[in-house]
């Protein structure tokens, strides 16, 4: 091999290394893209214990998509509702998907592996992103691209992990004992169906 090739193999072997590298850790699209978001969105899930004894299921729709100085605040309600809940109120903001109500940021742009932030008010939890770009699925409903982040609470005292689809939202949800080595959870939500509107 001449001392030219031998250069440009290098170069072109850096360069792979790289974008490789590059596209296991971080995705330069925004965290909404992972939550679609726009009236009229709907998404149907099944909620079951780790007994698989309870099952039921909820529904998840955006209602109203106010326009506000700081951008558009999404109004998502669950149906059937307890008479304590209240609607998630999300805004997409250059930093990721903001649950306003209590100022977490679900999930922050951009999106590495491994990346941490936290969240002090009104309680203290912990997020870190677990995967992305890896394929899931959950009864019939798959994608190749997929998101995976924990959440710590230390209010309430659990740990969730949630899976979004890119393009769909969220599709999993388990819920985990915190500070237990359980390897099953004691609550998951799984995506039966889902309707998004376009805006």
């Amino acid at each position: 091999m001449t001392r030219c090739a031998q250069v440009t193999f290098s170069l072109l072997f850096m360069f792979g290394a790289v974008a490789w590298g590059f596209s296991q850790e971080v995705h330069p699209i925004h965290s909404s893209e992972y939550y679609p978001l726009a009236k009229g969105n709907i998404w149907k899930y099944q909620v079951s214990t780790a007994s698989n004894v309870k099952k039921s299921t909820i529904e998840w729709r955006v209602i109203r998509a106010d326009k506000s100085k700081n951008g558009i605040i999404y109004q998502v309600w669950p149906t059937p509702s307890d008479g304590d809940d209240e609607a998630m109120m999300l805004h997409l903001s250059p930093l990721g998907l903001e649950e306003i109500s209590f100022g977490v940021l679900i999930p922050k742009s951009p999106i590495t592996v491994g990346e941490k932030w936290t969240s002090v008010k009104p309680t203290h939890r912990t997020f870190r992103v677990l995967s992305v770009g890896q394929p899931c699925h959950v009864g019939g409903i798959a994608s190749e691209d997929c998101l995976t982040v924990e959440d710590e609470d230390d209010a309430v005292s659990f740990r969730t992990v949630t899976t979004y689809a890119k393009g769909v939202g969220p599709i999993r949800y388990e819920y985990y004992k915190k500070n237990t080595k359980a390897e099953h959870p004691i609550q998951t939500v799984e995506l039966l169906s889902y309707h998004l509107d376009t805006q």
